[in-house]
């Protein structure tokens, strides 16, 4: 078995085996049937507006428009919302390999390629987002493309890896907003590499040239299209708002905030006139804290065993290829570390993009391993050890996790589906994938969203009222199933319960009069 799998990974077959790894992997995830994110919804439902030719719609409810547009067109050779978005998120991950074996070929060999890229087919929270209805597959498809052309402009310093640059940087950002940070990055280390003296220096200026006249033209196109909508377009203006907080320092007003809220509580603790309470060490400390909030989320996306062959890949010559994807790394880490002090929260979704380019050195690390069990003395013994840690683990862990999936959204919603009379009715839902799952249209339900008290229901029920809603579609985490008790006026007409959370659906007195359940 080992003399066979050595042919195959040291070969050309690797990138098409680990092709089909990752393609039988994601299939698998797929027959889970898991419910997609609630973000989901909102992607589908400017797909469908585009679908229908309701492009101003689509920019009202979602104005990155790219994404619902690729779910649109899919979902032309494709009748089905959910399934036409999911394989969007499985073809992107699947074929993000490509560029990603392509870029550690050249960053070190054929063998770390191999390594990196069945790291990266089997990493459960990528495998994950696969069979999910989010832009983060996709994205990172594009920014994987977009490094592996920038490293190669900066090396053979040729303009069609400039031009090729600049064009995946645009699409990027047309699906993420973080796709901004290629941009700038790209421009300053090109700078630092013509400030040096030699032949060089004209190619990359040209190159560079190249570059700035793409991006103009697309900033052109992009303000173009803001001008004829009239509103704000693939949310461009949160980019010059975060740039103008970034360069006020306006940024560190909510760091200043808690900052001021731990000192209060310092009056509070058990001694307060005594130094280093709690209170005080955090305040102290708090740059330090965000950054291990930080490292900890990066951990929890690239799996932690590859923190084993990562750390072991830690000591290698560097060469100008390694430095650009290494410098762009940090210079991420580093904007997703200011975000994470403005905002106070970091979601794992943001450090996907990261996380990816980190799995050339994952895969080093993978090499260097698999390297000496092969000199070992019992190399069978220890491949199947091997295989079991950095593949078998991470496999297990995915599948364990989508299989536990609560799918009681889409139970309900089905239910739903099958009472006619109900979604017929004037519906308010806190969730919106369960009408959705009933196969009904953003345009035919409220969404109630109370981000102060997200369970307080009986303020839910006024607004109900007020709004001559009909029927509730609630979901509940089982905790808070008790809050339920708040509803006066409108009568439980069924429950559905899930693994941890329910789903209650609730009528008017007058409709459960008239209405057979």
């Amino acid at each position: 078995m080992l003399k066979n799998f050595l042919k195959k990974y040291d070969g050309e077959n690797g990138l098409i085996l680990t092709l089909c790894i990752s393609a039988a992997f994601k299939i698998l995830l797929l027959l889970f049937n898991k419910p997609f994110n609630t973000d989901g919804v909102l992607y589908i439902s400017a797909a469908q507006c585009f679908a229908s030719g309701h492009f101003m719609d689509a920019l009202a409810l979602f104005p990155m428009p790219l994404y619902s547009l690729l779910i649109a067109s899919v979902h032309f050779f494709i009748p089905n919302w959910e399934l036409a978005a999911k394989l969007i998120s499985i073809a992107s991950m699947i074929l993000a390999t490509i560029p990603l074996y392509f870029l550690t070929n050249e960053l070190f060999n054929r063998r770390v390629a191999f390594w990196a890229c069945l790291a990266f087919a089997v990493s459960p929270l990528p495998s994950d987002w696969a069979v999910d209805v989010v832009r983060g597959p996709v994205f990172v498809f594009f920014v994987l493309w977009t490094v592996y052309f920038a490293q190669n402009a900066v090396v053979s310093k040729r303009p069609v890896f400039f031009f090729l640059t600049a064009l995946f940087s645009c699409v990027s950002l047309l699906l993420r907003i973080e796709g901004v940070i290629l941009i700038p990055f790209f421009f300053f280390f090109t700078m630092c590499l013509m400030l040096k003296k030699g032949e060089e220096k004209r190619p990359l200026i040209k190159g560079l040239l190249i570059w700035m006249v793409l991006l103009t033209i697309f900033a052109g196109i992009c303000f173009w299209i803001t001008s004829m909508s009239g509103a704000p377009f693939n949310r461009f203006d949160e980019v010059t708002k975060k740039t103008e907080n970034i360069l006020e320092l306006n940024f560190v007003d909510n760091y200043r905030l808690i900052y001021n809220q731990l000192k209060d509580m310092e009056k509070i603790s058990p001694f307060p006139y005594q130094r280093q309470n709690f209170a005080e060490i955090a305040r102290h400390f708090m740059p330090v804290i965000y950054l291990f909030g930080l490292l900890q989320i990066f951990v929890k996306v690239l799996f932690p065993f590859f923190l084993i062959p990562l750390f072991l890949a830690r000591k290698h010559p560097l060469e100008r290829r390694q430095m650009v994807v290494l410098a762009l790394i940090c210079f991420y880490l580093l904007v997703l570390y200011l975000t994470f002090i403005s905002r106070d929260f970091m979601q794992r979704r943001f450090l996907f993009a990261p996380v990816s380019l980190a799995y050339p050195w994952v895969g080093l690390g993978l090499e260097r391993i698999f390297s000496r069990l092969r000199s070992s003395l019992l190399p069978k013994v220890y491949f199947v050890i091997f295989l079991a840690v950095f593949v078998l683990s991470p496999v297990f862990n995915c599948v364990y996790s989508v299989a536990m999936t609560d799918n009681v959204l889409r139970k309900s919603g089905q239910w739903m589906a099958s009472n006619v009379m109900l979604t017929k009715t004037k519906i308010i839902t806190n969730d919106a994938r369960a009408p959705f799952f009933a196969g009904m249209k953003r345009d035919e339900y409220l969404i109630y969203k109370n981000k102060t008290d997200k369970y307080n229901f009986s303020v839910l029920e006024k607004f109900a009222l007020k709004k001559q809603v009909d029927t509730l579609f609630l979901k509940v985490p089982r905790k808070k199933s008790a809050s339920l008790n708040q509803i006066l006026y409108y009568k439980q007409i069924k429950k559905f319960t899930g693994k941890s959370r329910n789903v209650y659906i609730y009528c008017s007195p007058a409709l459960c009069k008239n209405t057979i359940f």
